[in-house]
């Protein structure tokens, strides 16, 4: 407790240790999943939260608001670090690609467009829906994104797959008769979970024709997602206090990874990491292989890469 207005969207982070939150009263807040209590207040959007999301290592939470602007946070700090302004409609929606390099974004305007995190540059806009696009995501692999249509403006009430790198329309799910206000891709890529407001939710099967890749150690694309696992794998700098309220020092410590990353949890979620590869479609990658990388980029471990230096091609 303590919005003061409506919650309209949450998530949490891939550790489980944290919820964020954004609201009808223009903020978002961090809160401690063991204690409920809110670490962190987000300030500086001047109208309502419409959509937030977290980065899949936890250091940046973004907002979609209603003042027609999208902000992406640093979560240790609580200051926000980007601001992009979006200047045709007044309600969006937004999600952080599993690699934490794009964000899907979607508006009134019938159009889903992807942004560069590290820019703020737009570099897809996705077409085809007659009416609002009302939810959507991007797959564990980065290669496709998945939207869902609204009868808001239009009579859409299909959910379509597209190519993120062509922007083009793959394939249109149709069957709900009501507009469709959610949509999820499994991690691996195969179901596709729809929620309408016919009161139906539907589950499809999708039918991929694979492509054959020989094994090998490694692919230098899979490294964003060999550094969130170490990033996960990091100790944060500190803990909150129990019987008293934290300081800033103290919440910035206990939301800050420091540090070199921890032998023993490595180990123990390697096939963690194992998992996420297949599911984001590297799972001809050798475990060996993996493995020897992985100990490289820990060896030389100054923490997690700062936002600029993320790929940007």
């Amino acid at each position: 407790e303590g919005h003061g207005d409506h919650v309209k969207s949450v998530c949490l982070s891939a550790d489980g240790r944290w919820a964020l939150s954004g609201s009808w009263d223009n903020t978002l807040r961090l809160w401690e999943m063991a204690t409920g209590k809110c670490v962190r207040t987000f300030n500086g959007h001047t109208n309502w939260i419409e959509s937030v999301s977290l980065s899949a290592d936890g250091r940046w939470a973004l907002s979609a608001s209603s003042d027609k602007t999208l902000k992406l946070w640093d979560v240790a700090t609580g200051q926000c670090v980007r601001t992009v302004k979006w200047h045709r409609d007044d309600s969006s929606n937004v999600c952080l690609s599993p690699d934490g390099h794009c964000a899907l974004f979607w508006s009134w305007d019938k159009r889903l467009r992807l942004w560069q995190v590290a820019t703020g540059k737009c570099v897809q806009t996705f077409k085809g829906h007659e009416g609002r696009a009302s939810s959507g995501c991007v797959s564990a692999d980065g290669r496709w994104a998945l939207s869902g249509g609204s009868e808001m403006g239009g009579s859409d009430n299909t959910v379509r797959l597209w190519d993120v790198a062509t922007g083009e329309r793959l394939r249109t799910f149709e069957g709900h008769t009501g507009g469709v206000t959610s949509v999820c891709l499994s991690a691996d890529g195969r179901w596709v979970l729809s929620g309408s407001e016919d009161k139906t939710v539907r589950l499809w099967e999708l039918d991929w024709e694979l492509e054959a890749v020989e094994p090998a150690d490694w692919d230098e694309d899979a490294r964003p997602y060999a550094e969130n696992f170490l990033t996960l794998c990091t100790p944060y700098a500190g803990v909150l206090p129990k019987d008293r309220e934290p300081s800033e020092e103290e919440i910035q410590a206990a939301l800050t990874r420091r540090g070199r990353p921890d032998k023993a949890r490595v180990d123990k979620s390697f096939n963690w990491l194992l998992h996420t590869l297949g599911c984001a479609g590297y799972g001809w990658l050798r475990p060996e292989g993996v493995r020897r990388k992985l100990d490289e980029i820990a060896a030389n471990w100054d923490g997690p890469p700062p936002l600029d230096a993320r790929n940007t091609e």
